[in-house]
């Protein structure tokens, strides 16, 4: 079985910019840039067990 792409929506890149510009003068631009930068690591991690993400019908 290959890796499926994650693909972040132009809604979820702005939540998370979003999520940084609010933390950075909060926490420091450093703790904000890690943890958006896990955020974004740990969706990455759904290529790999792409069954642990619910599959949502429309």
């Amino acid at each position: 079985m290959s890796d499926l792409p994650v693909q972040f929506t132009p809604e979820a890149n702005t939540d998370l910019t979003e999520l940084f510009d609010y933390l950075a003068p909060r926490a420091g631009t450093a703790i904000a840039l890690k943890y958006v930068s896990d955020i974004h690591r740990h969706c990455l991690g759904f290529a790999l067990f792409p069954s642990a993400v619910s599959q949502e019908k429309t």
